[in-house]
């Protein structure tokens, strides 16, 4: 797609002097003095500094599905038609469009939300493209620069504001109520420093939950957390966040209590009965999935492919589940009972039931692989919960693939290629 072709470029030069071809002479009779040059001046018109190519699509209609998929690798956004998509992929992808703030850098746009009425979706800038390594992001979290949160308007597909995060920006989630868009850090940089000091734990570990408000992205105060958070779980009624912490823990944000200004907001929940550190994980939290009732929030642990629940009241861990593969991100359908989980290394999706008591198990195991699903990294579901979205971040040098599941078969009902390395999905309907 193109990035940005349209660019201007200005010269003014002093009266009287004209510039022939760059680099060469000068013409029409001017005597030049090459230890006097005149000065010369560039300037871009603001409106038209970074044009790109790419085709717009048509605003979304009322009651239009489309999917949005992050692609890290491009820093672009695949804006996909759901119809399209569940009919068999045939012309799924509508647009994909550029962003980021330097369009001659890659910036790893990573993870998105989209607000309640479908006009804007939030994008975090990782400002770090992984090139190798092993995990579902490389060694994603070894940016050095500060992140951001961009705010993209979907008729358009302008930018319309963008804030100043921390480093290695990870999940980006919108509050229920839609007051706050918040962001964790999966900040590898800080761990990797501490941990050649000798530290372990505390504030040079510890990255930040970064909250911002949704309508003007002003950033308000920021959370101390844990070391390396990533996935970030909402409750439904907007009060409490729950984040995957590299250090073999959970933590649970009071946000009612963050709003009034208190300090003592946040509570770490072991994963392990003896856990290991952010430096030598062994569970190595990634993303977190909140039951539809808000009561308990499911880790998932990448190392170890277990998914570990943490119950809201208590404050403490419940059942450990040993899932089929390493466990990643997930959703749950709003009936309330049943969720998926992406896992990797096996390539499939994981459907289990919550039991209500703590308890859960799994139901049904669906592998992808054979359809052409590499690196599945996060499910969604779809239409009264009968079907399911995935996306596929495929092995980061081809396009990548979303794909969409018979949520009680697992059959496969189409598939439609993106841009490289996606990894989120967010969906837009406008009322």
């Amino acid at each position: 797609m193109g990035r940005h072709t349209g660019r201007r470029l200005i010269g003014s030069l002093a009266p009287g002097l004209t510039l022939g071809v760059f680099g060469g002479a000068l013409t029409f009779g001017c005597t030049l003095d090459p230890q006097n040059l005149p000065e010369l001046t560039f300037a871009v018109d603001v409106d038209q500094s970074w044009v790109d190519g790419s085709i717009r699509p048509v605003p979304a209609l009322p009651g239009e599905v489309r999917i949005l998929v992050t692609n890290n690798l491009d820093d672009t956004v695949s804006v996909v038609s759901w119809d399209r998509l569940k009919a068999g992929g045939t012309g799924a992808e509508l647009a994909r469009f550029p962003v980021g703030i330097v369009p001659l850098e890659r910036e790893g746009p990573h993870h998105l939300s989209v607000s309640d009425d479908g006009r804007f979706a939030y994008v975090g800038i990782s400002n770090f493209v992984p090139g190798a390594g092993s995990g579902p992001h490389g060694i994603h979290g070894s940016g050095t620069a500060e992140g951001r949160a961009l705010m993209v308007d979907l008729d358009t597909q302008v930018t319309v504001r963008a804030e100043r995060v921390d480093r290695n920006p990870g999940d980006v989630r919108l509050t229920p109520d839609g007051r706050y868009l918040l962001m964790s850090h999966f900040d590898l940089v800080a761990v990797n420093e501490a941990a050649a000091a000798g530290v372990f734990s505390g504030p040079d570990v510890d990255a930040r939950l970064a909250i911002l408000d949704s309508q003007t992205l002003k950033r308000l105060p920021f959370v101390d957390l844990c070391p390396a958070p990533h996935g970030i779980a909402i409750s439904p009624d907007s009060t409490t966040v729950v984040a995957s912490c590299l250090s073999d823990e959970a933590a649970i944000v009071d946000l009612v209590a963050w709003a009034a200004g208190e300090t003592d907001i946040v509570t770490l929940v072991p994963m392990l009965e003896n856990p290991g550190t952010a430096a030598a994980p062994q569970c190595s939290p990634y993303a977190s999935t909140m039951s539809g009732d808000g009561s308990m929030a499911w880790i998932s642990c990448y190392s170890s492919g277990e998914l570990v629940g943490v119950d809201l009241t208590t404050r403490q861990r419940t059942v450990t589940l040993t899932l089929p593969g390493l466990a990643v991100f997930g959703d749950f359908a709003d009936g309330g009972s049943r969720f998926a989980v992406a896992t990797q290394d096996t390539d499939g999706v994981a459907l289990l039931v919550d039991n209500g008591d703590g308890t859960a198990g799994l139901e049904r195991f669906v592998p992808l692989a054979s359809e052409g699903c590499v690196l599945p990294h996060t499910v969604h579901f779809m239409d009264d919960d009968t079907r399911l979205a995935v996306v596929c971040e495929g092995n980061k040098r081809d396009p990548g693939t979303l794909m969409v599941l018979d949520a009680s078969t697992g059959a496969r009902l189409g598939s439609v290629s993106l841009g490289r390395f996606p990894d989120d999905i967010a969906v837009q309907v406008k009322p």
